[in-house]
């Protein structure tokens, strides 16, 4: 279960380093106002349920 954990943590933080990540969190700020305060864990963990698909 660690391994696992590492690994999904490594792959939320491999994201947030990508170019572009600032301008995502940028427009998610803008369009959820009132979800500002999330973490960027939190908001990516949104972003991927909301483009899965049915």
């Amino acid at each position: 279960m660690c391994e696992d954990y590492a690994r999904i943590a490594g792959a939320y933080a491999w994201m947030m380093g990508q170019r572009g990540y600032e301008r995502i969190r940028a427009d998610f700020d803008e369009a959820l106002p009132n979800l500002r305060d999330l973490s960027d864990v939190k908001k990516i963990d949104l972003l991927l349920w909301q483009s899965r698909t049915s």
